[in-house]
C-alpha cells in the first residue's frame, strides 16, 4: 500500500498587533494630542520622546520590509531637508560658518552653513519626524473604510471624510507610479548629476508630469462614476460606527487630558515671560516648563 500523504502543519496567521485593533477615533484623537504636543514642545529631550511614542505606534502598525524602507528614506529627507535648510538660512547669533557656500562682498554677508543652524535644524526636524511616524503607523494600520467611518462618526462634513478617504486609498497606486516613472527615466540613461545641477532639478521636477496627468484622469473617471451612482454629498448614507471598547476610550481620554494640561501650563508659561501673569506660587512650575517643555 503506497503512503498516504501527511497533511501538511498549519501556518499560525501573524496577528494584527494591538493597534490594529484600536478604534479609529482614538487614533485620529492620538493623532491630534501628538500635533498639539509637537507644536508646544521645544527641548530637545521632550522631542526626541515624541519620536519615541510615533516609533512605537510605527512598530505597533508592523510594517513590512519595503514599507519600513520606505519609511526610513521618507524620513531621511525630510531630516536632511530640516537640518540642510536651517544650516544655511541661520540668522541668529552667534554663529559659527562650517562652508562657505558664497563668499562675503561689499554690502552682502555671504552664504554659508553654520554649525547652530545644523544643530537647530536637527532639534526642529523631530517634530516632523515625530508626527510622520505616527501618521505612517495610522495609516498602515486602518483601512479607508475605517477612515470614513471614523470621520463621519465624528461628525465631519462627509464630501470631506469622502474625499480624504479616497486620496488616502490611492496613496499606494500612485507611489507605484511614482516607482514606474523613475525606473522609466532610469532605462533611458537618466542618472542624478551627472549632467550637471540644472538639468537634474529639471528631471526631478519632470517627474511630476505624468503623475499629474493620470492624476487628473483618474479623478475624471472617479466622479464619473460617482454620478453615474448617484452620489451627493448633501445626502450621505448612514454609517453607523462600530461600539468603542475600553482601551480605546482610555486612549481618548488620556489624550485630552495630557493635550489640555500641556496647553495649560505651557500658557502660565508665556503669560510669566511676557510680563502678563505672575504668581510666586508658580514658580516650580515655571522652572521645569523652561527645563524640559
Amino acid at each position: 500500500m503506497s503512503a498516504q500523504p501527511q497533511p501538511e502543519p498549519a501556518v499560525a496567521a501573524k496577528p494584527p498587533g494591538w493597534l490594529r485593533a484600536i478604534d479609529t477615533r482614538a487614533k485620529l484623537v492620538l493623532l491630534l494630542a501628538l500635533s498639539i504636543a509637537a507644536v508646544m514642545l521645544d527641548t530637545a529631550a521632550t522631542l526626541a520622546a515624541l519620536c519615541g511614542v510615533g516609533g512605537v505606534l510605527l512598530f505597533a502598525a508592523r510594517p513590512t520590509l519595503r514599507q519600513s524602507l520606505g519609511v526610513v528614506a521618507l524620513l531621511a529627507a525630510l531630516a536632511w531637508s530640516a537640518v540642510l535648510s536651517q544650516g544655511i538660512f541661520y540668522a541668529r547669533y552667534p554663529r559659527t560658518p562650517l562652508l562657505t557656500l558664497v563668499p562675503p562682498g561689499d554690502a552682502f554677508e555671504g552664504i554659508a552653513i553654520y554649525r547652530e543652524g545644523l544643530v537647530y535644524g536637527a532639534i526642529q526636524s523631530l517634530r516632523m519626524l515625530a508626527l510622520a511616524l505616527a501618521g505612517i503607523a495610522v495609516c498602515l494600520s486602518t483601512s479607508p473604510q475605517q477612515f470614513l467611518t471614523a470621520l463621519v462618526a465624528l461628525r465631519a462634513p462627509y464630501g470631506l471624510a469622502f474625499l480624504a478617504t479616497t486620496a488616502i486609498r490611492f496613496l499606494p497606486e500612485a507611489a507605484r507610479e511614482l516607482s514606474e516613472v523613475r525606473l522609466a527615466m532610469w532605462l533611458r540613461g537618466y542618472r542624478p548629476f551627472r549632467q550637471g545641477l540644472l538639468t537634474t532639478l529639471r528631471c526631478e521636477l519632470g517627474v511630476f508630469r505624468p503623475l499629474l496627468a493620470r492624476a487628473v484622469r483618474r479623478a475624471q473617471a472617479i466622479a464619473l462614476s460617482l454620478a453615474a451612482r448617484g452620489f451627493s454629498p448633501e445626502d450621505p448614507p448612514r454609517i453607523a460606527p462600530a461600539r468603542m471598547g475600553a482601551a480605546s476610550r482610555a486612549i481618548i481620554a488620556t489624550a485630552v487630558l495630557f493635550s489640555l494640561a500641556l496647553v495649560a501650563v505651557k500658557t502660565l508659561f508665556w503669560l510669566y515671560v511676557l510680563g502678563v501673569f505672575y504668581a510666586a506660587e508658580l514658580r516650580p512650575l515655571y522652572g521645569f516648563v523652561r527645563e524640559w517643555l
